[in-house]
């Protein structure tokens, strides 16, 4: 489970921040982003979605949200989605995509 702790405000992108909870106590030592929301899309850590073909993976292709970041940080602009597609469920590959990217 999740715990969102704050939420902050960035280039028109809500940030939840957040700490994985088990029994009670916090998991991390330090808290993460675990959800990004623009306008009416919202993306979570993981959280499973599917390419729009716009942009790597072929359109429909699954692939798994393994961490989201802040826009126009760390050396990022707006692809400040890390997901992992698997084209024939052997070889993992690792895409940092933008919301437009996705089909949510």
């Amino acid at each position: 489970m999740v715990e969102i702790i704050r939420v902050e405000y960035h280039d028109g992108y809500e940030i939840s921040w957040g700490a994985t909870i088990f029994e009670g106590k916090h998991l991390l030592e330090s808290e993460k982003i675990v959800g990004v929301r623009s306008g009416a899309i919202k993306i979570t850590l993981g959280q499973v979605v599917k390419s729009s073909g716009r942009y790597g993976p072929a359109q429909g292709a699954l692939g798994l949200v393994t961490k989201l970041s802040i826009p126009h940080t760390d050396g990022r602009t707006m692809d400040i989605i890390d997901c992992i597609f698997e084209a024939d469920m052997s070889e993992p590959r690792l895409f940092i995509m933008k919301l437009k990217d996705l089909e949510v």
